[in-house]
């Protein structure tokens, strides 16, 4: 899929759905040792406090992500789109690329709403630490949609850790995580790779404008 897309061979519809970039990314990113690419990106994370996500490069590589687990919520599921099983820890990712949370809280009293709230609610486990990542596009962090969620979090549950292991990251922070260089044309090769699918996708950042090239000078004539 992810060389169909760079070449071009994908319809557009496809191309752009988050689930189709999500797993293009992170199982490009699993052919490479964390060290060049995911651990550097997952450690931009910031909690809506300012706190950084703290990640193990050698859990990661340990671990690898599982695509779409699912955790029953009373009588559903919940299905965030990735998961890193650390053992005594877990880091859950719910990817977005252009669309909205599939669900937003609600001011009623009945169950959840709110999808980053359920997926806390359903994936979290006594004795566990788990860290919830918002994977969007944007260039800044989303602080109302997450203050909203966890707000219902608060006052549907006594749960008072949602604040503190809600994380937002930006798909245009990976371009500038990949290492520089590689110490093998394979791992080159991947880093290419999603450089330029980051880039396909339109989630590359700006880097500034190249100086203009000298002009080389005119010899101007005229006639009398």
């Amino acid at each position: 899929m992810h060389h169909a897309i760079l070449h071009g061979k994908v319809s557009s519809k496809l191309r752009d759905q988050e689930d189709v970039l999500t797993s293009c990314v992170f199982g490009l990113l699993d052919t490479l040792p964390a060290t060049l690419g995911l651990a550097p990106w997952l450690r931009e994370a910031r909690t809506l406090s300012g706190a950084v996500l703290k990640v193990d490069a050698d859990a990661l590589d340990t671990a690898g992500p599982v695509f779409w687990p699912s955790y029953p919520l009373g009588d559903e599921r919940v299905e965030p789109d990735v998961l890193f099983d650390l053992g005594d820890s877990a880091i859950l990712i719910e990817a977005k690329y252009g669309a909205s949370p599939s669900g937003w809280p609600s001011a009623d009293e009945g169950p959840l709403a709110g999808q980053l709230g359920r997926q806390w609610r359903a994936a979290s486990a006594p004795g566990r630490s788990l860290e919830l990542v918002y994977l969007t596009a944007g260039w800044t962090m989303p602080s109302a949609e997450m203050e909203a969620m966890i707000a219902e979090v608060e006052r549907m549950t006594e749960d008072r850790r949602f604040r503190d292991h809600l994380y937002w990251l930006s798909w245009r922070c990976l371009p500038q995580a990949l290492a520089k260089e590689a110490q093998t044309p394979r791992r080159a090769r991947a880093l290419a790779s999603l450089r330029r699918h980051i880039a396909r996708a339109g989630l590359d950042t700006f880097t500034g404008v190249r100086p203009p090239r000298p002009v080389e000078p005119v010899a101007w004539r005229f006639r009398a």
